[in-house]
């Protein structure tokens, strides 16, 4: 999908999800979605947050 924006990875810490983050979806008890990566193992891992952090 062409949406015209630039998306960008924001570093947080704290359990905190940016304002303008982009919600990938929403859980199966209505909790919004959110795409994370971290580095783990020397590697950029990819996943799904889910806020808040418990």
């Amino acid at each position: 999908v062409l949406t015209g924006c630039s998306p960008a990875w924001i570093p947080v810490t704290g359990g905190q999800i940016p304002d303008h983050a982009l919600q990938a979806g929403q859980s199966e008890t209505g909790e919004p979605l959110y795409i994370g990566r971290a580095q783990h193992n020397d590697t950029v891992t990819v996943g799904k947050v889910i806020f808040p952090v418990i």
